[in-house]
């Protein structure tokens, strides 16, 4: 690991091989949002072709099974609910969990 110089209190100056790879993170970020948008866009376009009435998709030629579009179910617990229902059971369930995320600026 290169030589870190702290700047402030828990933080340190970036070096320029930092720099490059920001920049390069910061671009690839945004091809993944251009790319989730037309993923979402092509998705779209191919429910809207199945509909309501129908589940599963064929190639016309080879009868190969291309997509499905079936409804699930889940089950969730409203944790909201249950704990204003039974505050106490609530709180001695609850954890609390630390962790690190990476933003960049």
């Amino acid at each position: 690991m290169p030589e870190q110089v702290e700047y402030l209190h828990n933080s340190l100056v970036a070096t320029e091989n930092i720099e490059r790879s920001i920049e390069r993170l910061r671009v690839i970020k945004r091809e993944q949002k251009a790319l989730k948008k037309q993923q979402v866009e092509e998705e779209n376009i191919i429910k809207e072709y199945i509909g309501d009435d129908f589940e599963d998709l064929y190639d016309e030629q080879t009868n190969e099974l291309l997509a499905t579009y079936r409804p699930t179910t889940q089950t969730a617990l409203d944790t909201k609910a249950f704990a204003a229902a039974y505050p106490k059971i609530f709180k001695k369930f609850q954890v609390e969990r630390t962790s690190r995320r990476l933003l960049i600026k």
